[in-house]
């Protein structure tokens, strides 16, 4: 007969007392494992053994139950079966034998009773390692409408308050994030509001897109970068000077530019119109014809004006003698500003016509005509920018040092006026 020493006799008791479920192998003997996530370690005592446990389970919830894989490297798997212990719920196996993989299944029960769990390791050949096992119930989230109580009846456009709740059922929820009206309160801060409320009305609108500051050499890979990212964006232009683009979006395009982080803001791009009729004498311009500063006549002698407006007529006799010096379409895309309202022509006149009888306010000056406004002397903000980007970019080629834009969008703001593109061109000229 063969004697163990006491110590070895010791350590064999320790092995089998800290796994109470081996060797089990079959339902009947299944311990329960609690739904709290609490981690259980057991061991695989001999070739195909199979370990079996036991939770209780409510309809309504969802239950996680996780394997690791077995220490010595064997990979595990895991079966969930029903109340009857043997119709199969649930499968998984991770098909990895690396130590840091899991079996996991998300069970979710169809009655209320105890459900079983079958562990075993994947070949049935591996004996001698250890493993844990884990099961979590998670509740299921309802939402719940706080104010109004009752049915209320709205027109498109309307506005209208109410207050909305999520809770959770049937055990603990994590990681939830939940958006209230995603359009009207997350793009709030980072959109104008006429931009949320043209798109309500009409469901797409046009936008101004400010980025982030950004090389200028990165410019174009990051508004293409958008581009790919996003179909509810149509783009218009981009611009040399400014750094962003145009276009037009739908409700998924805000959300898109709302949640890029390279996007500063979006601007509406606000419809603009011809505006300012009045002429040289109401400023007493004639007075200083005659005058000189350093020998230089301030009649606009050797200085050239970049007109933003409907355009020029420049065969108009106004405008002999080699006044205008070209120019920019941005209403039909081409090179040729020809004014087809009338106002362009009229504020070029006022600046620089030849006229004996009605000479410009600076008649030595030379006209370049950018057409950002149609023939009903309307256009957008974006045009206008496009024109901007024109005359700063040829300023050197034509000699410009003012740009002249009569033009405004209606909105008024009371000072200090806002340093955006909110802000109204209201007969603005820009020195350069």
């Amino acid at each position: 007969m063969m004697k163990f020493p006491l110590a070895m006799l010791l350590l064999l008791s320790v092995l089998y007392s800290a796994d109470a479920y081996e060797p089990d192998g079959n339902y009947s003997a299944a311990g329960w494992i609690l739904t709290n996530n609490t981690l259980q370690y057991h061991e695989v005592s001999s070739a195909g053994d199979a370990d079996w446990l036991k939770f209780n389970a409510t309809v309504g919830s969802k239950y996680l139950v996780k394997t690791s894989n077995l220490t010595g490297g064997a990979d595990t798997t895991l079966y969930v079966y029903s109340t009857d212990a043997t119709t199969l719920a649930g499968y998984n196996d991770d098909t990895s034998w690396s130590s840091d993989q899991t079996s996991s299944v998300l069970f979710i029960p169809n009655s209320n009773g105890t459900y079983y769990l079958k562990i075993l390791d994947f070949n049935g050949s591996f004996s001698g390692g250890s493993y844990q096992i884990g099961v979590l119930k998670i509740g299921s989230l309802q939402s719940y409408l706080i104010s109004p109580v009752e049915n209320m009846s709205v027109n498109q456009g309307d506005s209208f308050d109410f207050s909305a709740g999520v809770r959770c059922l049937n055990g603990p929820c994590y990681n939830v994030t939940a958006i209230l009206d995603p359009i009207e309160n997350s793009t709030a801060e980072k959109s104008d509001k006429e931009v949320i409320q043209d798109l309500k009305k009409n469901g797409v609108t046009g936008v101004i897109v400010k980025l982030k500051d950004i090389s200028s050499s990165k410019k174009s890979q990051t508004i293409s970068s958008i581009a790919s990212k996003s179909s509810g964006i149509q783009f218009k232009k981009t611009y040399s000077r400014y750094n962003g683009f145009s276009g037009t979006i739908t409700a998924k395009g805000l959300e898109d530019l709302k949640n890029n982080p390279l996007v500063e803001h979006i601007y509406y791009d606000r419809p603009v119109y011809a505006s300012l009729d009045d002429s040289v004498p109401l400023i007493n311009a004639t007075s200083v014809w005659s005058q000189q500063i350093n020998n230089i006549n301030l009649n606009g002698s050797g200085q050239t004006v970049c007109i933003i407006d409907t355009g020029i007529n420049y065969n108009h006799s106004s405008f002999a003698g080699g006044v205008y010096l070209g120019g920019y379409d941005y209403v039909n895309d081409d090179s040729d500003p020809m004014d087809d309202n009338g106002h362009g022509s009229h504020v070029a006149g006022i600046i620089s016509s030849q006229d004996l009888t009605y000479m410009g306010v600076a008649p030595g000056a030379k006209i370049v005509a950018i057409k950002s406004l149609n023939s009903a002397g309307t256009g957008s903000t974006s045009d206008v920018i496009s024109g901007i980007d024109w005359c700063t970019d040829n300023a050197a080629a034509y000699n410009i040092s003012v740009i002249s834009m009569s033009l405004g969008s209606g909105v008024r703001h009371t000072m200090p006026c806002p340093l955006d593109l909110g802000m109204d061109f209201q007969d603005i000229i820009v020195l350069l």
